[in-house]
């Protein structure tokens, strides 16, 4: 293109016009860039009419994702709160489980997912407010759908919502980070296994099979490299409170690789019964010795049932 230019004023114009055009779709595919989308989420019901934070009313939110590319890739999702807490202080930030889409493929986000994925114990107040951020390396499809309904009261005077009264559909933005971010490993607690009724039911979550000797099951947990280069060598831990901790090497491990650590629990914290639930935490990178692209997502919270069917007599 420059070869051909006659005049040097074209071939400088030409020029900028090309690097002006080019230059995006170039950074955009550069391995070191990261896309976030921020969806607003409202989820749950707010009674007080008096409350000036959130109009009295009934809300959900679904977030859709459509993988918009020509490959699969692994979508992580990210939680932060603005309510609870009361502003101006912070909420919390919670990882949620990711999800891969191959080409083509769409998922949704709803408000039941972040209660099951963040909140399995039920929401921290009546109503949540903040940020599901999707994160990705190439370009997806985002967007939001927002329900709103009056709350209605029955003749016991608890509330529930009345019929939809508005919806909305935003197209969410991406959001660029700084070209040249460094990469870093990212190490996370997960449960082998999914959690089922009741909480911490042997062989499920962070609970291991409980022995048909009666004895009572042990911790069980994966420690998972989510980030993008390889995770040093590191410490994890199970931390049962007043009943003591146990901690289990690491080895390094490479992106997407995960690594299984167990633990015996010590048997006060079931209670003194002949069944109870033992509640404890799993921490990974327990020593803060690696520098991790997220501090926040280290620690789960776990717990184990010890059936009064396998209780010691």
């Amino acid at each position: 293109m420059l070869g051909k230019c006659r005049v040097f004023a074209s071939c400088v114009v030409l020029f900028l016009l090309f690097l002006a055009t080019a230059g995006p779709a170039i950074a955009l595919e550069a391995p070191d860039r990261t896309q976030d989308y921020a969806a607003k989420v409202i989820c749950g019901k707010q009674p007080d009419p008096n409350n000036l934070q959130l109009i009295q009313g009934f809300y959900t939110t679904v977030v859709n994702i459509l993988n918009t590319g020509i490959k699969r890739q692994k979508i992580g999702l990210q939680l932060a709160l603005a309510h609870p807490p009361t502003p101006p202080a912070p909420g919390e930030v919670f990882d949620l489980a990711p999800v891969t889409l191959d080409a083509g493929q769409a998922a949704a986000v709803d408000c039941e997912d972040i209660q099951v994925l963040a909140f399995p114990f039920g929401l921290p107040d009546t109503y949540i407010d903040g940020f599901l951020v999707v994160q990705t390396n190439t370009p997806v499809s985002v967007q939001a759908v927002y329900t709103a309904a009056p709350l209605a009261k029955d003749s016991c005077c608890k509330s529930w919502p009345g019929p939809v009264s508005s919806i909305d559909v935003e197209q969410i933005d991406a959001v660029l980070a700084p070209a040249g971010t460094t990469r870093k490993p990212d190490l996370l607690p997960d449960s082998p296994t999914l959690e089922t009724d009741p909480l911490g039911a042997p062989g499920t979550g962070f609970c291991s099979q409980q022995p048909s000797d009666g004895s009572p099951p042990d911790a069980v947990a994966l420690i998972i490299n989510q980030g993008e280069i390889l995770a040093p060598a590191s410490v994890a831990r199970f931390d049962f409170g007043v009943f003591g901790q146990s901690q289990t090497p690491v080895p390094a491990l490479e992106p997407g690789e995960k690594h299984e650590i167990v633990s015996e629990i010590p048997r006060d914290c079931f209670g003194t019964g002949r069944s109870g639930t033992c509640p404890f935490d799993v921490i990974a990178d327990a020593d803060l010795a690696i520098d991790e692209s997220l501090e926040t997502n280290n620690i789960r919270r776990g717990h184990c049932l010890r059936s009064s069917s396998g209780a010691e007599q």
